[in-house]
């Protein structure tokens, strides 16, 4: 066919929408025709240019042991809710309601798809890795397209998901991909090699960065949970101490193991006076259920949390936990912590 007889032709003058390099010459060249905002019909020789694109990606991606398929372009919105990603979304995705009024979505992206078929069809790790592509259209309700098919409201995208065992399948298979982009960069424009591999490098490089971070990340979160687990086994042991001190009472053990519940609730709220308080009022002033509690095991969880002691050991008349021995002026204690 002649040039001449193509539909679409070429442009000497664009309007003034057309902000970057790329859309200007894409519509000078007669490959795209602009129908909205977002919005793109592919003339003839776009439609080839894309096609042979295509091509090029599907021979790299076959050589990488990926498997093409097709996903649909509709999908329930039942999915996006159980994944947690409608509402992070939001505007962006495209909703619609079928004649049974349940709710539709014009796919955006296909994670939620490819993983519910992943969870019927794998049954082992056997089958693992297996990586799945495919080149399919897009929609996403983007508030300001620009740059031509650069940010649209409807796009081809070719997208790669993989499932592996282990990170370190997951690391392989990762750097098997980036190899194929080099490819598919190097036949397009065999310039462009080079600044593709420094890009390339520069991805792996801040994958690295951020795997050393979520590393150091991780270790610290366990050293904290250690921490408190020793804190809280701490009371744990005080508790046992207490049922000891019943000697064989049920009913006075459950008493005490009532006050060290609620003491234990309290200090995990980090409100380490109103644990002291009750203990002095839940206890009626029992000097035995002070010396479970000592200062310095409460002490201890302060100086984690960065409050201050709560209890004063001045006095004479003072127990070990710094409260009277003297019942009548505990009482005066509890109706002063229960106003609190």
């Amino acid at each position: 066919m002649r040039f001449s007889q193509l539909l679409g032709k070429t442009l000497r003058q664009v309007g003034a929408e057309a902000d970057t390099q790329s859309h200007q010459l894409m519509l000078r060249a007669g490959l795209i025709y602009q129908v909205a905002a977002g919005v793109y019909s592919y003339l003839p020789t776009g439609w080839r240019a894309l096609r042979k694109l295509e091509t090029v990606i599907r021979e790299e991606m076959n050589a990488t042991g990926a498997q093409e398929l097709v996903m649909p372009v509709l999908q329930p919105c039942e999915m996006w809710e159980q994944s947690g990603r409608r509402k992070p979304f939001g505007q962006t995705l495209f909703t619609l309601k079928d004649r049974r009024e349940r709710e539709l979505c014009l796919g955006p992206t296909h994670e939620e798809i490819v993983t519910d078929i992943v969870a019927h069809q794998v049954k082992s790790y056997r089958d693992l890795p297996l990586s799945l592509y495919q080149i399919q259209v897009k929609f996403r309700d983007e508030a300001r397209p620009r740059g031509g098919l650069l940010r649209v409201r409807e796009f081809h995208m070719k997208d790669c998901y993989s499932f592996h065992a282990d990170e370190a399948s997951l690391d392989e298979g990762y750097r098997a991909v980036c190899a194929a982009y080099q490819l598919v960069s190097s036949k397009i424009d065999p310039n462009d090699a080079t600044k593709a591999q420094a890009s390339i490098d520069r991805v792996l490089a801040n994958v690295n960065a951020l795997q050393s971070k979520a590393a150091a990340l991780k270790q610290k979160t366990e050293t904290g949970m250690t921490a408190w687990q020793a804190r809280e086994a701490d009371f744990d042991r005080a508790g046992d101490q207490i049922v000891e001190m019943s000697d064989g009472g049920y009913e006075k053990a459950n008493a005490f193991r009532a006050v060290h519940d609620a003491i234990l609730t309290k200090a995990k709220d980090r409100n380490y006076r109103q644990a002291y308080r009750c203990a002095s009022s839940q206890s009626g002033g029992d000097r035995r259920l002070c010396q479970c509690f000592p200062r310095s095991r409460l002490d201890h969880l302060l100086s984690h949390s960065g409050h201050r002691p709560p209890c004063s050991s001045e006095g004479a008349g003072s127990g070990s936990c710094g409260h009277s021995r003297d019942p009548s002026k505990c009482s005066s204690r509890r109706s002063k912590g229960l106003r609190s």
